[in-house]
């Protein structure tokens, strides 16, 4: 099939698609920046140009393509948040688009040409689910979670000229699709399922004996593997502590037995959030597991083996709907594994809910093919996923009441309690901030951003011993935690210490020596001699 065949009608469902977008987003495109935008993405040198990225590439990593889009944005408008927000939006709308156009490939493939389902109409509706669900809120709406939106649409942009590569045999699109898989990569580096989800394609889409031996091969491979992995035998133990560590240095992630299991409760917990998303909160309360019989992994254990083996039961007969179901466990698994320090967070949902898009879009077709009086309740689905997204986004347009809402549903964090605090000082409500800004020291004694902003309010009310005191627990916390130093170099320079300032002063210095504010406040320091 020729790439525009697909083509032909698609651009009014990319019209909608992105007219929806906007509609369900609008309130979002001017929302301040919230959480790690502040200092991975406005904090970072590697925005200030075009061609920073590529000059620091090695400090850009497998973000280099999402931080020259940053950069782009940056070069345009600043730190105007409207930019950045709109760059998201229309990626989510595109994204949405090419999963459209991949689901019609889908049908001209081997194995689904000849089916009966109705390829327009469950192609559209999964789109619009995929578009429309409230998970995706979290990698749109929050600025830094770009790098979700960019490793789906060349993820999309892989898979399509894969297949067109397969349907036509030409070696352009299969040199387009290595490109895109490398642009993928160094977006946010998840792509890396895409050899698995090649392979289930083979199998769903084409009638190959061969690449379906190598898939069942490489499966119960993998699987073996995985359980010898967990095995405690010396030899397994010292493997096993290189490659954890290997991984650790390179990806932030130490995976361990506890991080498997854990991951399991949590897999459990997203899939009962994709089918009913009520939950939602920026920061999930999610206890250690170092047990496999935890009563929480058991049930996500149960959860994961339960699906697997309804997608095995639906190969043969409902093959789309099987895809759908291992579409989702097969890009999770990267995020679950090398995901980070958070056990659990909504934006690794994203390019996962492709999968429960196409099962629910192609539950509701061949329902409807039966029952076309109901196809009403298709609209009615997308209605109700809209008005959840638009009231999850009310909340985005706000830092107060994002956190407000976090803390309220994770009271035992430190993080959102610092996060609200922080927020309640830039509105001056200080005592508010000051009562936040305690409960997240008393959860965490180790949170230096606490005590250094606690210390800004004591000082402001005048209570300048107290202030002195947070600003130096700050440091103690985290020696290099450069705005204590200022702050209490500050309060030396009040109190006429002008040896302390400028020592101060010149210890910030050695942390970052590049930072424009220290020097400032040294040659400040140096004017009082």
């Amino acid at each position: 099939m020729k790439i525009d065949n697909v083509l032909r009608q698609p651009l009014s469902v990319l019209v909608g698609l992105l007219a929806l977008a906007l509609l369900l987003y609008g309130q979002i495109l001017s929302a301040p920046f919230v959480y790690d935008d502040h200092q991975l993405l406005l904090g970072s040198p590697l925005i200030q140009s075009l061609v920073a990225p590529f000059q620091d590439w090695q400090s850009a990593g497998t973000k280099l393509v999402a931080f020259w889009t940053f950069a782009l944005n940056y070069s345009l408008g600043g730190e105007y948040p409207f930019g950045y927000h709109l760059v998201n939006v229309l990626l989510h709308g595109f994204n949405a688009w090419f999963f459209y156009l991949l689901i019609r490939l889908f049908f001209e493939t081997p194995r689904l040409s000849k089916t009966t389902s109705s390829p327009d109409a469950l192609a559209v509706l999964a789109a619009f689910v995929f578009l429309c669900h409230p998970l995706q809120t979290e990698s749109v709406s929050y600025v830094w979670q770009r790098t979700e939106l960019l490793n789906a649409f060349f993820y999309l942009l892989t898979l399509i000229c894969y297949l067109q590569g397969r349907l036509n045999k030409g070696k352009s699109f299969f040199m387009l699709a290595a490109v895109f898989f490398v642009l993928g990569f160094y977006s946010k580096g998840m792509i890396v399922s895409f050899p698995l989800m090649a392979l289930l394609l083979e199998d769903a889409l084409f009638d190959v004996p061969r690449e379906k031996r190598i898939f069942l091969r490489s499966l119960g491979i993998g699987i073996i593997c995985v359980q010898l992995l967990f095995w405690h035998i010396p030899i397994i133990d010292n493997f096993r502590w290189k490659l954890f560590y290997g991984l650790m240095v390179i990806t932030g992630t130490m995976i361990t037995p506890t991080h498997v299991y854990t991951q399991l409760d949590v897999i459990g917990r997203y899939i009962i959030l994709a089918v009913f998303p009520f939950w939602q909160n920026l920061d999930h309360t999610v206890p250690l597991t170092a047990t496999f019989w935890s009563s929480r992994t058991v049930l996500g254990a149960f959860m994961v083996v339960f699906l697997i083996a309804v997608g095995v039961d639906l190969w043969k007969k409902k093959r789309l709907m099987a895809l759908g179901i291992f579409w989702f466990f097969i890009v999770l698994l990267p995020g679950c594994l090398l995901g980070g320090r958070d056990p659990m967070a909504e934006h690794r949902l994203y390019f996962p809910m492709a999968g429960f898009a196409l099962l629910s879009a192609v539950i509701f077709v061949q329902w409807f093919e039966n029952k076309k009086k109901y196809a009403w309740l298709a609209f009615v689905f997308l209605g109700l996923l809209s008005l959840l997204t638009l009231s999850r986004n009310h909340l985005w347009q706000s830092p107060r009441l994002l956190f407000e809402d976090t803390v309220r549903k994770s009271p035992g964090l430190a993080r959102p309690a610092l996060m609200l605090g922080t927020v309640y000082l830039t509105e001056k409500r200080y005592g508010e901030a000051e009562e936040m800004l305690t409960r997240a020291i008393q959860l965490d004694p180790q949170s230096a951003e606490s005590y250094n902003n606690l210390g800004f309010i004591f000082l402001n009310s005048g209570r300048s011993m107290e202030a002195e005191q947070m600003f130096e627990k700050a440091i103690a916390a985290r020696e290099s935690f450069v705005p204590a130093y200022l702050n209490l170099g500050y309060f030396a320079l009040r109190i006429g210490d002008v040896d302390r300032a400028e020592s101060l002063f010149q210890k910030a210095l050695t942390f970052e020596p590049g930072n424009e504010k220290v020097r400032t406040a040294l040659r400040k320091a140096k004017s009082f001699e």
